[in-house]
């Protein structure tokens, strides 16, 4: 089970076209569980001293920081990172969007014909090792005669 936690400090309200809108500025978000969270950091830097905080997550299978100049910014995006990840897990939240994305239209392309994604896949390889087996002319009836006379053919 998992817990949300806020610490709130404002609460602001806005009326758009006859809609009410709640924003919250949150002073920490945290989402309890076993898994590891991301978490809102303070940034110092002299080249680019307009942005304040820093949250580290990954993309796919690498390491990426995505900067702030406000707290309630980096908390929105930590608290959307914290929530794919208690949704999809550690391998989900890693899983690049586009590559999810392209693996849905491929099994929806496949299903009619009965077959999956790793059906194609293993095609697919075996098609790129016959393309990459080329030979030149010359090498090529030079083979063939040899295995002709191994089969005792003239």
């Amino acid at each position: 089970m998992y817990l949300v936690h806020f610490q709130l400090t404002h609460v602001y309200r806005f009326d758009a076209k006859n809609t009410l809108f709640f924003l919250v500025n949150a002073a920490t978000v945290a989402i309890l569980g076993d898994m590891k969270q991301y978490r809102i950091r303070e940034y110092h830097s002299k080249s680019r001293p307009s942005l304040k905080f820093v949250v580290n997550f990954r993309n796919g299978s690498k390491r990426a920081r995505r900067f702030f100049k406000t707290k309630t910014e980096a908390a929105t995006f930590a608290l959307t990172k914290n929530i794919a990840l208690e949704n999809t897990g550690r391998e989900g939240a890693d899983f690049p969007s586009a590559l999810r994305v392209m693996a849905t239209n491929a099994d929806a392309l496949l299903k009619p014909h009965d077959k999956n994604i790793m059906d194609a896949v293993e095609f697919y390889l075996l098609y790129l090792q016959a393309q990459n087996r080329a030979c030149t002319f010359r090498e090529l009836v030079t083979q063939l005669l040899s295995a002709k006379k191994s089969d005792g053919a003239s």
